[in-house]
């Protein structure tokens, strides 16, 4: 599955441009990084504070929904902190190493979009009796739990949860009546179940995300 060709030369070069001359910060971000590699927590938050700016701008330029880019901008600072010391700073720059990094996780992120927009017919006409019976119990389960703990998310996670796992809605359905994009309902309901691990059972978010 191709991605748009400036993707893949331009994007680069048009983020890179913003920070062009900025010795000083270049420095600065070779120094985070090395840190991060050394498991400091301190350089992992400075690192954060000094590029999730036009790092976010980019991932919501490729992913084009802002709370999905949230999701993936997460993901990944994650990898960042993992591969910190991959980075060499003698085989480039600080600042194209994490546009790399970044932008990997974001096109594939917008290749499992197309991948669901393509199957979202299919998907849609699954229902819960076609689900396997163990996966029925834990979904019980959690409506059961969400009953009781919806009142502790922010408002737009909790309509949405409330709609897909209390009144068995499709998520189809649910983006149509608040007319939000369906990847956006789908990124808080995963969002809003992980908020809800200390009421849901571990095994359960994922068996109810399974359908969603």
């Amino acid at each position: 599955m191709g991605i748009p060709e400036e993707w893949a030369s331009s994007i680069s070069g048009r983020e890179e441009r913003e920070v062009e001359g900025m010795s000083a910060q270049d420095q600065e971000l070779v120094d985070a990084l090395q840190a991060c590699a050394r498991q400091d927590h301190e350089a992992f938050a400075r690192l954060y504070a000094l590029t999730a700016q036009p790092l976010f701008a980019l991932t919501k330029r490729i992913v084009q929904d802002k709370d999905i880019a949230h999701d993936v901008l997460q993901r990944a600072y994650l990898s960042i902190w993992r591969k910190a010391e991959s980075f060499d700073d003698s085989k480039g720059r600080a600042f194209t190493w994490l546009l790399s990094v970044v932008r990997h996780e974001a096109i594939d992120e917008w290749r499992r979009m197309k991948r669901r927009r393509g199957d979202e017919e299919l998907q849609e006409n699954v229902r819960c009796d076609g689900v396997l019976p163990e996966q029925q119990t834990e979904l019980r389960l959690v409506r059961t739990l969400l009953h009781k703990e919806l009142d502790s998310l922010p408002p737009n996670m909790a309509r949405v949860i409330r709609r897909r796992f209390l009144k068995g809605q499709s998520v189809q359905d649910i983006s149509h009546d608040i007319s939000v994009p369906a990847n956006t309902v789908r990124s808080w309901i995963r969002r809003g179940l992980e908020m809800l691990r200390h009421a849901v059972p571990f095994d359960a978010p994922h068996a109810a995300l399974s359908i969603a």
